[in-house]
This record gives structure tokens, sequence and C-alpha cells, in this order.
């Protein structure tokens, strides 16, 4: 890529994404008339937060240009909490709009009674429920709050 007769781009070091900032001014913390396209309120910066080890990098926070130190992989967490979330809501719709058919698919192939099939989805579900809570929300809200 080209602009301005300079090849490539990078990320800004904190030093230079921080110059940018305005406290002054509302959402984005940016001075008046500024060219920029502000997309979200995080921006990252190569700068790594020394003494944390691992892939620790300086946030800057556009919205009110406050600093944040993060782990590049803490939102791994986070998509895998919503995959987890959609996958269970699909299959609570799933079971709630289309539960005839599934349990006479199922009683084909086994002898259950129509009120133990319930009991043995909606457990399931609960079960399914705990694990994306207890695996993924839990730790990915304290790694939010440590870092």
């Amino acid at each position: 890529m080209y602009k301005s007769g300079r090849k490539g781009w990078r990320l800004p070091t904190l030093h230079e994404l921080a110059s940018l900032i305005d406290p002054r001014q509302p959402s984005p913390a940016l001075p008046s008339g500024h060219p920029f396209t502000v997309r979200s309120g995080l921006y990252w910066t190569t700068t790594t937060i020394e003494g944390f080890g691992g892939d620790f990098k300086w946030i800057v926070r556009l919205t009110n240009g406050t600093l944040v130190g993060r782990d590049k992989g803490d939102d791994a967490l986070g998509w895998c909490a919503l995959i987890n979330l959609a996958l269970l809501l699909w299959w609570f719709l799933f079971f709630a709009l289309a539960r005839d058919w599934a349990y006479r698919l199922h009683s084909r192939w086994f002898t259950i009674p129509a009120d133990k099939f319930d009991s043995i989805h909606y457990s399931g579900m609960a079960i399914y429920k705990m694990g994306i809570l207890f695996f993924n929300i839990v730790p990915y809200l304290a790694l939010r709050i440590v870092t």
C-alpha cells in the first residue's frame, strides 16, 4: 500500500498515539477538526507493557483518552462465550420449535418416555449453560478486570 509516497503502514507506538489525545474534547478525545474516522473506542499500539510477560500491549481508548493494558489473546474467551451462547440458543430454539419431530426421531432408536426426553434436554441445556458461565464468561471477566 502506498500513501503520500510512503510504502506500508504500521501500528503507532504509545507515545505517537497518545500525542493525538486532547482530553478536553468529548468522544472521541481528538483535537477538533481531526482527519480520522474513529470506528471503535480502543486502538492498539506496538508498545509492550514491561513486567507482565506474554504479549501485553498498551491500548488507547479514544472515547476518553485513557490507557488500557491488554493481552492480545484475552478476547478469545469472549468469542468462545459468544459462540457457545449461540449454540445454546440454537439448541433451545430447535427443541422449542421441533420438539415433537426430535422426540419421534429419538423414539425410533430408544424407548424413552416424553417427560424423560424433555428432562434430558433441559438438564443438558442447564449443564451446558453452567459450563459456558464457569469456563468462558468468568475467566473472560477476570482477565478483563485484571488487565
